[in-house]
């Protein structure tokens, strides 16, 4: 019910829906998930992982927001 705090929320993880929209939010959640140890596992196929220069940016992202 606080939508102000709600469109605060959304406003300050903006940088990660920007990787969802670019790069598909399944594979930035695997990309996440392996880069907090989470996880080995790949994207399902026909999926391909995301490039290692995607990853950085998601670790980098991931970073920034202080999620990792």
């Amino acid at each position: 019910g606080d939508v102000a705090r709600a469109q605060a929320l959304d406003a300050r993880l903006k940088p990660l829906w920007d990787l969802f929209r670019r790069h598909s939010s399944l594979r930035v959640v695997y990309a996440a998930a392996a880069l907090a140890g989470l996880t080995s596992a790949l994207p399902p196929r026909p999926l391909q992982p995301l490039k290692p220069e995607v990853q950085a940016e998601v670790a980098a992202t991931l970073a920034a927001l202080d999620l990792a």
